[in-house]
This record gives structure tokens, C-alpha cells and sequence, in this order.
């Protein structure tokens, strides 16, 4: 039996094969990086929506210099409380979740 020839496209898929899967598996891992980036840039901003809350609810001075009266209206001290401690709660879980979403990212990602 004659050996046939092959055609240019398929000598492309044999010789190129190697170069076809890097260059797919370089774009998916381009893909999947940026993915991961996002990720983390939407946590940041998360907590730094958190940090600023944390922030206001410590801000409770009176707004009015010319009294010496601490107490203010519409001050309730069970809301502020509840707000604290579940803006702390949420805080510290957030930077538990970013903390192993950077490894992860790194490990994958990072410059090593």
C-alpha cells in the first residue's frame, strides 16, 4: 500500500499541534487570572465599604460644638451596638476570605 501525502492542513495539525494547545492554554490561563483578579478587586472594594462603616459608626461625637451635652438625639444605643458588632463580624470574615483568596490567587498566579 502507497504511503499517502499529506495535505498542507493536515501537516499544520501535526506540526502545530503543540503550539495550538499553548496558545489556548495561555489565553485560558490569561482568562482565568483576570477572573481571579476581579475577584479579589470586588472583595477590596467590599471591605473598604465595610471599613468606612466602621468608621462612621465610630464618629459619634456630638455635632454641635457649642454644647457640652454628649448626648444627642436619635442616638439608640442598641442599634449602634447591633451595627458594630455586626459590621465587625462581617469585616472579619471578609479579611479571612480575602486572606485565602490571595493565597489561592498567588499559588496559581503569582511570580515564583
Amino acid at each position: 500500500m502507497a504511503k499517502t501525502k499529506k495535505n498542507q492542513f493536515e501537516k499544520n495539525l501535526t506540526l502545530g499541534h503543540t503550539a495550538i494547545r499553548n496558545k489556548n492554554a495561555k489565553e485560558l490561563t490569561l482568562n482565568v487570572e483576570d477572573s481571579s483578579t476581579e475577584f479579589l478587586r470586588v472583595k477590596y472594594a467590599e471591605r473598604r465599604s465595610l471599613e468606612r462603616k466602621m468608621q462612621s459608626l465610630n464618629n459619634i461625637h456630638p455635632s454641635s460644638t457649642t454644647t457640652l451635652d454628649v448626648t444627642f438625639e436619635g442616638f439608640d444605643a442598641d442599634v449602634w451596638v447591633r451595627s458594630m458588632s455586626e459590621t465587625k463580624y462581617k469585616l472579619a470574615i471578609l479579611n479571612q476570605k480575602i486572606a485565602l483568596d490571595e493565597e489561592t490567587h498567588k499559588q496559581y498566579f503569582g511570580n515564583e
